[in-house]
């Protein structure tokens, strides 16, 4: 399921053609050097189940994201800005099934001022999006403030919506302290629709200590003051090859969640097409009434053997509790491995996920292998096969197998596919179920770096 040393944004010679892999929700990345840069992808995904009479769905992904500068002409360095992909149903009544655009529009540095126009990312915002304007000053590497104002689009969907509002920024940076906070009023239909402000505190000592914490807090109309999402994290490197994290959420919406968090039985193709797009993930937009709180600790250990094998093993922890006792859990899953054997070519993990709550016991248990190229050309291979357990199984527990393949060529063009199969001995119905998909991602870029930003 959620192998440590196979993830989407970890293959170092595939995916990162694929995605530009950004920084995770409610984060700001180190200062890189930014380049034009455009990778267009084009996809199919298609499910067949035999329990429900052969019914199958295919899904054509059209994903654009850009990054380029223009009017070479005029003072200051203006870049158009595009992150958007389309999700057509072939076999549906109707083909849009769904659009996402998070980026369109413009951005100018110049001097000390930063302006954006169009649709984007709200500055230390988080997920937040707006269509309008806005503008960040920054006197020095320390301080930056700013403001942002328009239309606040659905956060799931991107779609466009009739919520006026905006916000102020504020952020500092120094003796290892990286701090923020964005506000927001948003006004519908003549009324607060919400307020609300993100705060963002980091400090790190690298490689030894990291702390990273984040508060978002909202105000509606029929609700008291409400926590959206609050978390700290942090990790401890005691030695070369440990580390050691722990982390806390308290959260009433699912704008910093990842797919995992809310389905902790999750399988890795579904959480691969989620990844790349290819499915909806979690409705980040959606309130809930409920407050779940969730914690998480782990230990990792990992070396390098003289013949350059790299041995690792981890211990994971997680638990959430609220009101639901179906929704409560405690998770343990340990893992073991060996990776870069046979000259840097295979790699091979055997884990297991273990989940218990107040009426069931389930879990998941398998091994995964991987094997990549280590001359001229990029491809890596990897596939996993794995038991289910559930109180739903009859007899015996369940099946589940996928292989991925990841294939670069001529610096340009990159080629991903995956498929699985899974068996559920349910005590309904036995469920045989296959599934593919297939991209492939076409990456333009000047070879010269042009200048400094972070992204957003």
């Amino acid at each position: 399921m959620n192998s440590p040393c196979i993830t989407t944004c970890g293959m170092a010679k595939a995916l990162p053609f694929v995605l530009l892999c950004f920084p995770a929700r409610g984060e700001e990345s180190p200062t890189p050097t930014l380049q034009n840069r455009s990778v267009s992808t084009i996809g199919l995904k298609g499910d067949l189940s035999v329990a429900a009479g052969g019914a199958s769905d295919l899904d054509l992904l059209l994903y654009q994201r850009l990054r380029w500068k223009v009017l070479p002409t005029l003072p200051g360095d203006t870049r158009l800005w595009i992150d958007g992909r389309l999700t057509l149903d072939t076999n549906g009544e109707v083909l849009l099934e769904r659009s996402r655009v998070t980026r369109l529009g413009t951005t100018t540095q110049s001097g000390k001022l930063e302006m954006s126009v169009g649709r984007s990312n709200v500055k230390y915002g988080g997920p937040r999006l707006v269509d309008g304007l806005q503008g960040l000053w920054s006197p020095n590497a320390t301080f930056a403030a700013g403001a942002w104002g328009g239309l606040a689009p659905d956060l799931f969907t991107t779609l466009p919506r009739a919520r006026y509002g905006g916000g102020v920024i504020a952020s500092f940076n120094s003796f290892g302290f990286r701090g923020s906070m964005t506000t927001e009023t948003l006004i519908a239909e003549g009324a607060l629709d919400r307020a609300g402000a993100l705060f963002q505190l980091r400090f790190e000592t690298l490689p030894t200590i990291s702390f990273t914490s984040r508060l978002d807090v909202q105000l509606g109309p029929d609700s008291e003051r409400k926590i959206a999402d609050a978390a700290v994290m942090g990790s401890l490197v005691p030695s070369a090859g440990v580390k050691l994290s722990a982390d806390y959420h308290a959260y009433s919406s699912y704008r910093y969640l990842e797919t995992q968090d809310l389905d902790p039985g999750i399988q890795r193709f579904s959480k691969r097409v989620v990844d790349l797009g290819l499915v909806t993930g979690i409705p980040q937009d959606s309130p809930d009434e409920t407050l779940y709180h969730q914690a998480g600790t782990s230990a990792r250990w990992s070396t390098e053997l003289e013949n350059g094998v790299r041995p690792s093993a981890a211990l994971l922890l997680r638990g959430r509790t609220t009101d639901d006792p179906l929704k409560r859990y405690v998770m343990v899953s340990p893992s073991a491995g060996a990776h870069d054997l046979f000259h840097g070519r295979f790699g091979a993990t055997v884990d297991a996920n273990f989940r218990l709550n107040e009426a069931f016991f389930a879990g998941d248990a398998g091994t995964t292998f991987s094997v990549q190229s280590t001359g001229e050309s990029d491809w890596m291979v990897d596939t996993s096969v794995r038991l289910l357990f559930s109180p739903a199984y009859e007899d015996f527990p369940g099946l589940y197998s996928d292989v991925f393949v990841d294939f670069s060529a001529l610096d340009s063009l990159v080629f991903s596919a995956g498929v699985y199969a899974a068996f559920e001995n349910d005590e309904i119905v036995d469920e045989l179920s296959f599934g593919g998909f297939l991209l492939a991602s076409f990456r333009a870029r000047t070879p010269r770096p042009l200048q400094k930003e972070a992204l957003p």
